[in-house]
C-alpha cells in the first residue's frame, strides 16, 4: 500500500510537471491565477515560476510566485523567488519579503543583514514605516538569538498520523476528558473531525455528529461553557485558504442528542467583503464574550482580534456590535486564533506583526477587554521560525495544544499545519533515565511515564522506544509519577517519584535491563542544582493481577440489574455511552441498553458533566461487542473503558 501511494504521488507530480512544460507562458500565468484563486498556493507558485522561466522579462511572474510560496509556507522557494527581484524598485516590498523568508528558516544572522540592507537602500516616501517594519523583524531575530541555549523546556509532541495528515490540520478544540475536535483540510475539503485519547494514543479521526451544510465547508469552532452551543465558521469553497479564506460565524444549539440547524450570527459580525474566523466563546459573569479574528473595517492592519458580548439569559444570539481589542494586541500585520482563560485573565493569540521568531508566533497578554498588558512572546519550544498558532488548553491544563507548520519527525506533508501538544508552559522540570543493557542484548527498549492520580489511577502520559543510553521526559510540578522501562524478555523496571518540591528541577534514575527486580523505590533523589544526584538501582516487582471476582447473579436484564456503580477486584470493563450535562436515570433513552447491563454514572465536577456507562464486562471482547451494539442503538460515541479494582484506568 505504501509503495502504491508513493507511485501515485510520483506519477501525479510527473503529470503536473509535464503539464506545466507543455504550456506556454500565457497559459501558465492563467493556470497560476486559477490555482491561486482556488487556494492551491504551492501549485500556483510553481506555475508562476515556470511562466517566469519562459518569459524572464515578466518580473511580475516571479513576484507573484514569491507571494504564492509565502502563502503556502514554502519559505525556501519564496527566498529563491524574491531573491531575483529584491533590488528591483518596481517591487518595493520584495526585499522585505526576501528577508522575512530567510528569517522563517531560522537563519537569523543572514536575515538581519538582508533586512538592514533593504532598509538602507529603500527610497520610497514611506521609508519611516518601512524602517519600523524592519526594526520589528530584526527584534524578532534578536529574540531568537537570545534563546540559542535555553534552559530545559517542556517537550513538544506531534499528535500521531491518526490525527495529523499530509494536509492542513488545525483549530484544536479540547472537549471533556480525552476528546479533541479539530479542523482538517484532508480530502480537499475542510471539515471538523474528532479524535479520542485511548490508552495514551489518539484514535483515528472521524466525523462527529454535527450539522451538515449544503454549501461551503465547516471549519474552526468553540463550545460554550455548558457545552450546549457550538460556534463555528462556514467558509466559501472547499479549499482552505488560511487567513484569506472567506468565512462567516454560525452557531448551533444542542437539542437532545442532535444539533439544531446552523444559524448565522448577526450580519454586523461578518460584514460584506470581509472574513470572520477562529471564534472562541467564554462566559464572564452574566455575559458571554465572543472573540474572533477579522479583517473588518476600522482595524489596525490585516486580520485583527475583535470581541462582542451578549447576555447569558437571552435565547437570541444578539451579540453587541464588535469592538477591536486595541493596539496592545493588534498591529499592522495579522492577529488570529484568540483564546481567553478567564481564571488567569490571559488572552493567547498569534501574530506576525509583533516581534516573532518567524511567521506567526504565539503571544499572551494579561487583562480583559479594553485593558490589555503588553503581549509576551511564548518563545521556544512553543514558537519556531515557522508559523505557530491555535494555542488552547482545557480548564485543567493537562493538555495544551497548538498548531505549527514546523518540520518535525513523523510529519507526512511539507509546509502543512499539524497539531501538537505540550506540557504546562515553563515548568522546567524533567526526569532522566540512564539505561544499561547487557552486551549481547538488543539495545531497543520502551520508556513510559505515568501520572499517579489522587484517586489511585495510573494514567499514561507518554510512551516511546529508545536505542540510546539516556532518555528524558518533561514533568509537571506537584504530581506523583511512575517511570517504567521495559524490554521484551526482561523484567519490567520502574521508578516512583514526586515533584512536590518545586525547587527541584531534575530527577534521575539508573535502569539495568536484565536484572531481577527486588524492591520499589520512591525516594533517594536530590536536585541537580544542590547536591550530586544519587542514582537508585532498585526496581519494582511487576504487579501480579488476580482474575476479576465475578458476582454470582444472573445475566442482567431490564428487570434484574446489578447494584449501581458496583466495583470488582481485578480488571473489568465498562462501555461509556455518552457524556451529558444533566442525567435523568429514568430517561427512556436508556431503556434500549438496560437489558445488557447496569447504567452507571461518573460526575465530572470540573466541567459539570456526567459520564453515562454500561457495566460490567469481564473481557475486552465482551466490551467491544457491546460497544458495537451501543453504536447501532444510537450511541455513536460509545467506547470501552478498562477498570482495575474499581478504578478507571483509561480516559
Amino acid at each position: 500500500m505504501k509503495r502504491l501511494l508513493i507511485n501515485i504521488i510520483f506519477l501525479s507530480l510527473l503529470f503536473t510537471s509535464n503539464n506545466l512544460l507543455a504550456q506556454n507562458w500565457k497559459q501558465l500565468s492563467r493556470s497560476a491565477k486559477e490555482l491561486k484563486n482556488k487556494g492551491d498556493y504551492a501549485a500556483a507558485g510553481q506555475a508562476y515560476e515556470s511562466a517566469y522561466r519562459l518569459k524572464s522579462s515578466k518580473k511580475e511572474f516571479i513576484n507573484a510566485a514569491g507571494e504564492a510560496y509565502l502563502l503556502s509556507g514554502d519559505y525556501v522557494s519564496a527566498e529563491r523567488a524574491f531573491g531575483k527581484i529584491q533590488s528591483d524598485e518596481r517591487f518595493p516590498l520584495a526585499g522585505l519579503k526576501y528577508g522575512r523568508s530567510i528569517k522563517s528558516q531560522g537563519r537569523y544572522q543572514e536575515a538581519k543583514a538582508a533586512l538592514k540592507t533593504y532598509a538602507q537602500t529603500y527610497k520610497g516616501s514611506d521609508k519611516a514605516l518601512i524602517q519600523k517594519l524592519v526594526d520589528n523583524e530584526i527584534a524578532g531575530c534578536l529574540l531568537a538569538e537570545g534563546m540559542e541555549n535555553p534552559e530545559p523546556q517542556p517537550t513538544l509532541s506531534r499528535l500521531g498520523n491518526a490525527v495529523n495528515s499530509s494536509s492542513h490540520d488545525f483549530a484544536p478544540i479540547p472537549f471533556a476528558s480525552g476528546i479533541l475536535y479539530f479542523t482538517s483540510a484532508r480530502a480537499k475539503k475542510s471539515n471538523i473531525l474528532r479524535s479520542r485519547l485511548e490508552g495514551g494514543e489518539w484514535s483515528v479521526a472521524i466525523e462527529p455528529k454535527l450539522p451538515t451544510v449544503a454549501t461551503g465547508a465547516l471549519s474552526q469552532g468553540s463550545f460554550s461553557s455548558d457545552g450546549r452551543q457550538f460556534y463555528f465558521t462556514i467558509c466559501k469553497n472547499n479549499d482552505w485558504k488560511g487567513v484569506r479564506a472567506e468565512c462567516d460565524i454560525y452557531v448551533t444549539r444542542k437539542k437532545g442528542n442532535s444539533w439544531s440547524a446552523p444559524a448565522r450570527l448577526r450580519e454586523y459580525i461578518k460584514m460584506e467583503g470581509t472574513t470572520a474566523m477562529y471564534p472562541y466563546v467564554v462566559q464572564n459573569g452574566k455575559h458571554e464574550i465572543l472573540y474572533f479574528a477579522s479583517d473588518r473595517p476600522d482595524g489596525f492592519g490585516g486580520m485583527d482580534i475583535w470581541y462582542a458580548t451578549r447576555r447569558m439569559d437571552s435565547d437570541a444570539f444578539d451579540f453587541s456590535f464588535p469592538k477591536n481589542a486595541g493596539t496592545k494586541i493588534n498591529t499592522l500585520g495579522d492577529e488570529i486564533t484568540p483564546f481567553y482563560d478567564p481564571q488567569q485573565r490571559t488572552l493567547f493569540f498569534s501574530s506576525n506583526g509583533h516581534p516573532t521568531l518567524g511567521g506567526f508566533d504565539i503571544f499572551r497578554s494579561n487583562g480583559e477587554p479594553d485593558n490589555w498588558k503588553q503581549p509576551e512572546n511564548l518563545r521556544q519550544p512553543v514558537n519556531s521560525p515557522s508559523d505557530d498558532f491555535g494555542y488552547i488548553y482545557q480548564d485543567s491544563k493537562e493538555n495544551i495544544f497548538l498548531v505549527s507548520t514546523r518540520d518535525f519527525s513523523g510529519k507526512e506533508g511539507k509546509n502543512d499545519a499539524d497539531i501538537y501538544t505540550i506540557n504546562k508552559f515553563g515548568s522546567g522540570m524533567f526526569v532522566e533515565g540512564t539505561v544499561t543493557t547487557p552486551s549481547r542484548r538488543n539495545k531497543k527498549y520502551k520508556a513510559a511515564l505515568y501520572e499517579l492520580t489522587s484517586n489511585g489511577q495510573k494514567r499514561l502520559l507518554v510512551s516511546r522506544f529508545f536505542e540510546t543510553e539516556h532518555f528524558r521526559f518533561d514533568v509537571l510540578p506537584e504530581r506523583n509519577f511512575k517511570l517504567e522501562v521495559t524490554q521484551t524478555g526482561a523484567p519490567k523496571l520502574s521508578y516512583d517519584f514526586n515533584t512536590h518540591d518545586t525547587n527541584q528541577k531534575v530527577y534521575k534514575n539508573d535502569f539495568k535491563i536484565g536484572t531481577r527486580p527486588t524492591s520499589s523505590s520512591s525516594s533517594g533523589i536530590t536536585s541537580s542544582h544542590t547536591n550530586p544526584i544519587h542514582h537508585s538501582n532498585t526496581t519494582t516487582t511487576p504487579t501480579k493481577h488476580t482474575s476479576p471476582v465475578r458476582i454470582s447473579t444472573p445475566a442482567p436484564t431490564a428487570s434484574n440489574t446489578i447494584e449501581k456503580n458496583k466495583t470488582y477486584s481485578g480488571t473489568y470493563y465498562k462501555v461509556q455511552l455518552t457524556v451529558v450535562v444533566e442525567f435523568y436515570e429514568q430517561n427512556s433513552e436508556y431503556d434500549k441498553v438496560r437489558a445488557y447491563g447496569n447504567i452507571d454514572t461518573e460526575y465530572l465536577s470540573e466541567r459539570g458533566w456526567t459520564r453515562v456507562l454500561l457495566s460490567p464486562f469481564f473481557t475486552l471482547k465482551e466490551a467491544r461487542e457491546m460497544m458495537n451494539k451501543a453504536k447501532a442503538m444510537g450511541y455513536p460515541d460509545a467506547f470501552p473503558v478498562r477498570y482495575r479494582d474499581g478504578k478507571r484506568m483509561t480516559p
